[in-house]
């Protein structure tokens, strides 16, 4: 029986409850599922066949040194998915302005280098060219809403002191609100070898424009219509290679399915909102592993 190597943090020891519904399914297909604790000095990957990114979500947290590790593995001769090159490009939420300059659709999107100080002309430049009632703050690399700030467009104080109070290490990405997360909500398209799996709809909480649970955001089971689903077929084309697993997060507003995200190195799958999705995911990763 093979060893499979889902990779996790400190924070998810045991993996993901979410995870955890894979393991048996890619038991009965041969394989064993192991967590590998990517921030564990004593954790090794030489003695597994493949490993797949999963639930390393304090990478924020610990930026250089997770760059540092992932740099290791990319010397070991084991299967990585999705692949490693793949997804560092998708650690840094900059990668949402290539898309932009492939045609798809995004929130209009200004980033700010830190390689230099803050610069009150600069900012006030950005802000004049974004034409929303309010403004998204958040840096470049982040995760869960963390560091993430919702403020009037119009308030240049409090977005200079929201810009000020964000990580150096990282740029920092300015966007437009989209309103209707409100409304429509946000939709995660779940695709497995770019062939779509299942979705589910994101609720914000009535005090909250983050959909996350952190912040009393719920989840629900979503049929979307063919139409969107091959918005995100569209999207996972722009990348140019065959992904294990995506996850296409979008808000449906007047101009058709904007992208708030492209998930590639370790999104929650939702596996449990769909009781076909676990099986599905085992069979994807065990086709992929033939290849």
């Amino acid at each position: 029986m093979k060893k499979i190597a889902f990779i996790t943090s400190e924070d998810d020891p045991n993996l993901s409850k979410d995870d955890q519904l894979a393991i048996q399914p890619l038991f009965q297909l041969g394989y064993q599922v192991f967590p590998l604790i990517w921030d564990n000095p004593l954790e090794s990957a030489e003695i597994f066949d493949a490993l797949i990114f999963r639930s390393c979500w304090n990478y924020h947290r610990k930026f250089s040194q997770f760059l540092s590790w992932v740099e290791q593995l990319k010397r070991l001769n084991i299967p990585i998915l999705n692949p490693v090159d793949i997804s560092l490009w998708n650690l840094d939420k900059k990668y949402l302005l290539e898309l932009e300059n492939k045609g798809i659709l995004i929130p209009q999107t200004y980033s700010i280098s830190r390689a230099a100080p803050l610069n009150e002309q600069t900012i006030k430049s950005i802000l004049k060219k974004i034409d929303a009632s309010h403004l998204v703050i958040k840096p470049s690399v982040s995760l869960n809403g963390h560091d993430t700030y919702l403020l009037p467009s119009h308030d240049e104080q409090a977005i200079i002191k929201a810009l000020n109070s964000l990580p150096a290490e990282h740029d920092i990405l300015v966007q437009e609100f989209i309103p209707e997360i409100k409304s429509s909500e946000e939709i995660s398209l779940i695709f497995f070898n770019n062939k779509f799996s299942h979705a589910i709809r994101k609720t914000p909480s009535q005090q909250e424009f983050r959909i996350h649970s952190e912040y009393g955001g719920s989840r629900s089971p979503f049929q979307p219509d063919l139409a969107l689903i091959q918005q995100g077929e569209k999207i996972l084309e722009t990348v140019g290679q065959r992904l294990l697993f995506s996850r296409v997060d979008v808000i449906e507003n007047k101009n058709g399915a904007v992208l708030i995200e492209l998930e590639i190195i370790d999104p929650m799958l939702f596996l449990g909102y769909s009781p076909q999705a676990p099986q599905r995911f085992a069979e994807e990763i065990a086709n992929s592993l033939k290849i």
